[in-house]
């Protein structure tokens, strides 16, 4: 049953690595080392709500293509979290750090 689910997807959404290869596609966008969000909901959230604090954390991605995926937390209220931003990066560096801000 696995392997016919994974086979109707791949026949829906099509592999992996060619949809991997389609963001280099996207509207002029070169893919680099990392990938960088920050929804503005999330920004006007942490500006309007959150107290001054910014915790930040790193987790390794498991998978086919690996990385670690940083990020920037905000705390408000009765210590809820929100993400700020989030950056997958291939390796944690001090550079790759400052893309979180």
């Amino acid at each position: 049953m696995y392997r016919a689910t994974l086979k109707a997807l791949v026949m829906i959404h099509g592999a992996s690595e060619e949809q991997y290869a389609h963001l280099r596609d996207l509207g002029g966008f070169h893919l680099r080392e990392y990938i960088y969000v920050c929804f503005n909901a999330w920004n006007r959230v942490f500006v309007n709500r959150c107290r001054p604090l910014i915790e930040l954390d790193g987790c390794f991605l498991k998978g086919r293509y690996g990385g670690q995926l940083l990020s920037a937390i905000g705390k408000y209220g009765n210590n809820k979290m929100i993400p700020i931003t989030f950056v997958i990066v291939e390796v944690e560096t001090k550079e790759t750090w400052g893309l979180v801000h």
